[in-house]
């Protein structure tokens, strides 16, 4: 795979995913890594992460409007399952992987839903370490 590593002493303050001194601006350095910003989403991803729930960034463009509202709804209502009810239309199901392959958990409480959401939409295993590691690094091209 191809891939770069952006490591910060920051960046790994927030791999704990504990709000810990400079927590904040670390988890504004992961969702800059993929220069994708949105107000509103960063809104709901800060407020997630900051109430412990399990919180969520996208690797995903803007375009990739169904992505950004399972990972918006996941922010808001704390579960990653009740999104992906809520968002992706029973005949669209067969998207779930596609979605789930650009989140970005944010704190260990996403790291574990997303592992277990692989298992149940995909039938494949993705540990959490590795999931862990979409905070400090993303695919290129």
């Amino acid at each position: 795979m191809n891939a770069y590593v952006r490591n910060t002493a920051n960046i790994a303050l927030v791999l704990t995913g504990h709000p810990v001194r400079g927590g904040y601006e670390a988890l504004r350095q992961i969702i800059d890594l993929y220069d994708n910003d949105d107000a509103v989403a960063r809104e709901y991803a800060e407020e997630a992460f900051n109430a412990g729930r399990p919180a969520y960034w996208s690797s995903a463009t803007h375009s990739a409007a169904l992505t950004k509202c399972v990972m918006n709804t996941a922010n808001r209502l704390g579960s990653l399952e009740d999104a992906i009810r809520i968002e992706v239309a029973p005949h669209r199901r067969w998207q779930v992987q596609d979605i789930l392959d650009v989140l970005v958990p944010l704190n260990e409480a996403a790291e574990r839903e997303l592992s277990i959401a692989y298992s149940k939409y995909t039938g494949t295993w993705r540990d959490e370490p590795e999931l862990a590691m979409r905070r400090v690094r993303k695919a290129v091209a």
